[in-house]
């Protein structure tokens, strides 16, 4: 553990004093370069809080059944209604090509 807090000091060492960017630290020490920038971001105190809290056992919900049961609709819905748009499409294009079938018939026959 000890070598790798040297290693991280050293890293952050070299890239303040400003001869190396990220990505060339990065790729000579084969470590990734936005994790450069976490550690430089932490040393100088301008890392940002993690957006989501890490979850842990307790914080867990357990969904009562009928939440449960009210999801597994929702599903079933969306995709009736999925299937719904599918068909209204058809439908509208096939009306589209009746109508474009009549008035080409009437066209070269009238």
């Amino acid at each position: 553990m000890q070598e790798k807090a040297i290693n991280r000091g050293a890293i952050i060492a070299e890239y303040l004093t400003g001869d190396y960017s990220y990505r060339q630290l990065g790729l000579k020490h084969g470590i990734d370069f936005r994790k450069i920038h976490y550690w430089v971001s932490n040393y100088k105190g301008k890392s940002k809080p993690s957006k989501k809290p890490a979850k842990t056992k307790e914080q867990s919900v357990v969904l009562p059944l009928e939440v449960k049961q009210l999801q597994a609709e929702l599903r079933k819905t969306k995709h009736i209604f999925s299937a719904y748009a599918f068909l209204s499409i058809c439908l509208i294009f096939l009306y589209k090509a009746v109508h474009i079938f009549f008035i080409l018939l009437f066209y070269f026959f009238f």
